[in-house]
Parts: structure tokens; C-alpha cells; sequence
């Protein structure tokens, strides 16, 4: 691919929608070792960056680009609070903010959720199933083109 001549979208034959149950789980906490684990989890190997073309052009799926900046947020959030100091600058910071707001207002996800309260907010999400894509399908196409790469880079081809 050259310039912006490169498809819009990673087509991946198996990206289903699928029901997901979702919950106020105990996965995936800010400060502990086991939620900052998890949190590092989500990303696939290479951190999301697909290669793609004959030349294996480096892109970013929007998908792990979300996901880093929900990482990049919750970590400064831990710092605020007396966690661990990470390097990342308030332009950053501003970035995935942004990034992360536009990301919501481009989905506009109309799926209604119960209220707990009809002023003051009091808004609850949990114990609800919503039909999403296939995440584990996407990190999972990640994963391989992650391997293809390595593998490229190491044959030697690429020189």
C-alpha cells in the first residue's frame, strides 16, 4: 500500500456478531496485579499493529487503538491517585480522551439500559446481554498476522 491508497477496513471473514452477558465484574481492576495483567491481556502480541500488503505496511485496527487509550487513561488515573508514574504526557492524555469520544459519538449505540433513578442519573448497564462483534475473533487475526510477520521478517525476504 502507498500513501492512502489501502482499504478502510481490515475485513475479517469471521467477525460475527455475537450475544455477550455483560456484568459489574471483578476482572479487570485498575491497581491490582491481576487487573493490570488482564488489562495487557486484551492486547495481541505486536500490540494490535497488523502489517498488510506485499510490503507489510504498518496499521493500527481501531479496535487495539481503543484499547490503548483506555490503558494509556487508566493509568493515569492510577497515578493521579498514587499509583505507579507512567510516561505519558498530558498530549497524550488529551489524544486518547478525544480519540475515545469520538470513537463513542461515531457508534452512537442505541441499546437501551434500565435506570435506577429517572433524574440524577443512576444509569446501570450491568446484568444486560448486548449483541457485539467478535473480539476474540479480531485479537485472534491479530495473533496470526502478528506470526506472518515475524516470520516474513525473519526469512529474510524483506531485505
Amino acid at each position: 500500500y502507498r500513501g492512502h491508497d489501502y482499504p478502510r477496513e481490515w475485513k475479517i471473514p469471521a467477525v460475527a456478531d455475537v450475544q455477550v452477558h455483560m456484568e459489574n465484574t471483578w476482572h479487570y481492576t485498575l491497581d491490582s496485579e491481576l487487573g493490570i495483567t488482564e488489562w495487557s491481556r486484551l492486547m495481541p502480541n505486536g500490540d494490535g499493529i497488523l502489517h498488510l500488503g506485499p510490503d507489510h505496511h504498518p496499521f493500527s485496527v481501531s479496535m487495539f487503538h481503543q484499547l490503548r487509550c483506555i490503558n494509556v487513561v487508566r493509568e493515569g488515573v492510577m497515578q493521579l491517585y498514587g499509583g505507579p508514574a507512567v510516561n505519558h504526557s498530558m498530549p497524550l492524555l488529551r489524544h486518547c480522551m478525544n480519540y475515545l469520544r469520538q470513537m463513542v459519538l461515531c457508534r452512537s449505540n442505541t441499546e437501551l439500559q434500565s435506570v435506577k433513578r429517572p433524574f440524577g442519573g443512576g444509569v446501570t448497564a450491568w446484568d444486560q446481554c448486548h449483541t457485539c462483534k467478535d473480539w476474540n475473533a479480531v485479537h485472534s487475526a491479530a495473533e496470526l498476522n502478528y506470526r506472518e510477520y515475524v516470520q516474513w521478517t525473519e526469512s529474510g525476504i524483506n531485505a
